[in-house]
């Protein structure tokens, strides 16, 4: 018998097939991690707009400022059915408005207030205000192909200029 070196056509084939299923797995694995971090990014910028919300709602006057007005005016007061429909709205896009947005929508702040007038000394004449302020951030989950949100509520005095 001859002794043969090298490999046969059969020995090729089968080491490509293995080669490639495991290149499959490599591919996989790498879309996933772009998914991942595409999420992640998202997330992120939707905690970065909370925060944004929050540190302008806890440094806005309640005088006749125009930034007061643009904040509170009277389409974002939350509606009778609470802030649980709220959340829920934004979740399922039933709001179109947000307050502000990321990357054409990818995440997005929305804000609704209400006031609580408050009557201490029971005489039934207010004696001081709050607003209570309600963010929502969303952001559109790649991973589960629905909108994700992460919630504040604020307690804001009518007189608090900080």
């Amino acid at each position: 018998m001859k002794n043969k070196d090298g490999f046969t056509m059969l020995e090729v084939l089968f080491a490509m097939a293995i080669f490639a299923v495991a290149m499959f797995g490599v591919i996989g694995l790498q879309v996933h991690a772009i998914q991942t971090d595409e999420e992640t990014r998202r997330k992120d910028m939707a905690g970065q707009l909370l925060t944004a919300g929050v540190e302008m709602v806890e440094c806005t006057d309640y005088g006749a400022t125009s930034k007061a007005n643009d904040l509170f005016r009277n389409g974002n007061v939350l509606p009778d059915t609470g802030f649980g429909a709220f959340v829920d709205d934004v979740q399922n896009e039933n709001i179109s408005m947000p307050w502000m947005t990321w990357n054409n929508g990818n995440a997005s702040l929305y804000l609704r207030h209400e006031v609580d007038d408050r009557d201490v000394d029971g005489d039934g004449d207010t004696d001081f205000s709050v607003r209570n302020v309600y963010l929502v951030a969303a952001w559109k989950s790649i991973t589960t192909s629905g909108i994700k949100t992460m919630t504040r509520m604020m307690v804001k005095p009518q007189n608090n200029l900080q």
